[in-house]
């Protein structure tokens, strides 16, 4: 897979998986516009986003989460000229047509099976 993703526990904010893929291209802005360049092998296998980026980006969809009152999909950017958390920008937020589910207990499964 060329993508990373990492799954965060919602009231630790701690980083629970993590899947860093092989990202062999990129988008790089120009002065002409953004143009599609070849990744550096040894930057190719390294992650996007620091775990310390993670950690406010989480924070940032749990506060949006907690003022909207629902589970949100946030589109957010880093500018990499920037230093740490002021380099992080919300671009913009939107109700999440998908949400994680939680965890179901073995007695949960057996009532939903039963039809109780």
């Amino acid at each position: 897979e060329s993508v990373d993703g990492f799954v965060v526990h919602k009231e630790s904010l701690e980083v629970i998986t993590r899947h860093v893929g092989q990202k062999t291209k990129c988008v790089v802005n120009m002065e002409t516009g953004a143009e599609c360049a070849d990744v550096p092998p040894d930057m190719q296998s390294v992650s996007c986003i620091s775990d310390e980026e993670i950690t406010e980006i989480a924070k940032l969809a749990k506060s949006l989460e907690d003022e909207l009152g629902c589970a949100q999909d946030v589109e957010w950017a880093i500018d990499e000229d920037l230093s740490f958390p002021e380099n992080i920008f919300h671009l913009q937020t939107r109700p999440a047509k998908v949400q994680a589910k939680k965890p179901v207990s073995t007695t949960d499964k057996i009532i939903d099976l039963i039809g109780m």
